[in-house]
């Protein structure tokens, strides 16, 4: 009998979906393969599996020169809720890639930190729209009350589709204060 060889990519699929903890070392190999489509799904496998002993080497996939890669990997430390991870997500809102952008902001909320407010509040008067909203709804995945006022402010000034997203995020955080009675 002949062994099946299977790629790489569907590999890690499977190491996805049986979310085993065994995979961890082969994917931290993979995510330096030369391959870019290898390394953005052991990334993404990793972030799944909640693999928080990948961090640090996944702190240095976010320098990777493919967009795609990058992204993968902010999105697996979202998933993985490191604060550790913060000031490198912070430096990734400027990535020229927008995708990687809105991805780190997104990821930023996902950390649940207190630490990442004063950046995230900074970030909803941002010209790009969706790294604006990207931290509209990390405020309000946080909870972050200290975020009232800005966005009560920001909802005078977004349009019909920001101002739902603001509201969503108010619910969230869920202070009845911010409602005229």
């Amino acid at each position: 009998m002949s062994v099946l060889e299977v790629p790489k990519w569907l590999k890690i699929q499977l190491w996805v979906e049986t979310r085993s903890h065994r995979a961890i070392s082969n994917l931290l190999t993979l995510v330096k393969d030369a391959d870019s489509f290898v390394r953005r799904m052991a990334a993404a496998a990793l972030g799944e599996i909640g693999a928080v002993e990948a961090i640090p080497v996944l702190l240095t996939l976010v320098a990777d020169t493919n967009s795609f890669v990058r992204e993968s990997t902010v999105e697996a430390l979202g998933k993985i809720g490191s604060v550790e991870a913060i000031p490198a997500l912070l430096r990734l809102v400027q990535d020229s890639n927008f995708g990687v952008r809105e991805s780190a902001v997104k990821a930023l909320g996902e950390t649940g930190s207190v630490e990442a407010i004063p950046a995230l509040l900074t970030l909803v008067k941002h010209s790009d729209f969706g790294v604006c909203m990207r931290a509209v709804e990390a405020l309000g995945k946080i909870g972050a009350v200290e975020a009232i006022s800005a966005l009560l402010t920001l909802m005078a000034d977004a349009d019909s589709h920001g101002r739902w997203r603001v509201v969503e995020a108010l619910g969230e955080i869920g202070s009845v204060e911010m409602i005229p009675l």
